[in-house]
């Protein structure tokens, strides 16, 4: 226990990464709530929740979301979609950085100046300008940017998933990486 207490860890990142984390948690259970509502109501999952999601199968969903109704319970959903991306982002990327602080060693001191932090903020930010394609479409898109934006879409929501699943895989990396340096650290002593 002795040496979680002397490696020094800014006050200020502790408590910011708690609130990111409680904030996340909060509205992923909203969003969790409005998906089973938008499920109900259209027969799908929202569309950033599909995972493989291609132009096709969006250009076939969209006759479902073709009421005012949907329109705003989408527009709902989309809210706090954005809310959680960009909590979520904060968190992963605040706990990262409370890891290299806790357990510094050379993976993570390569990877911080190759800039591994902004994977989870590029995954968030992704998130939301999906959210904005979807919105678009949702609301009546004709012709040319009709088919743009539903390309443009599945291509982002393609790559925010490929960066949520590295974000994912590096947390747990970064965890297990942390978790092996302390007990190196202990056991030498």
């Amino acid at each position: 226990m002795a040496e979680f207490n002397t490696i020094a860890v800014p006050r200020a990142l502790t408590f910011y990464a708690r609130i990111a984390i409680v904030a996340a948690l909060t509205l992923y259970f909203a969003r969790a709530y409005v998906v089973r509502v938008f499920l109900a109501s259209t027969g799908f999952v929202p569309f950033d929740l599909q995972f493989p999601l291609r132009a096709p199968t969006i250009a076939i969903q969209l006759g479902a979301y073709a009421s005012p109704s949907i329109e705003k319970l989408y527009s709902a959903f989309a809210l706090v979609d954005a809310m959680f991306a960009v909590a979520a982002a904060a968190a992963v990327a605040l706990s990262w950085l409370w890891l290299s602080a806790r357990a510094p060693n050379p993976l993570f001191s390569f990877l911080s100046r190759g800039g591994i932090f902004f994977i989870p903020l590029v995954a968030g930010i992704l998130d939301v300008v999906e959210n904005a394609g979807f919105y678009r479409l949702i609301h009546g898109l004709k012709g040319e940017a009709y088919a743009q934006t539903i390309e443009i879409t599945a291509t982002v929501h393609q790559v925010k998933a490929a960066l949520m699943y590295v974000r994912d895989y590096l947390t747990v990396l970064f965890a297990a990486v942390a978790l092996i340096v302390l007990w190196l650290r202990r056991r030498t002593r």
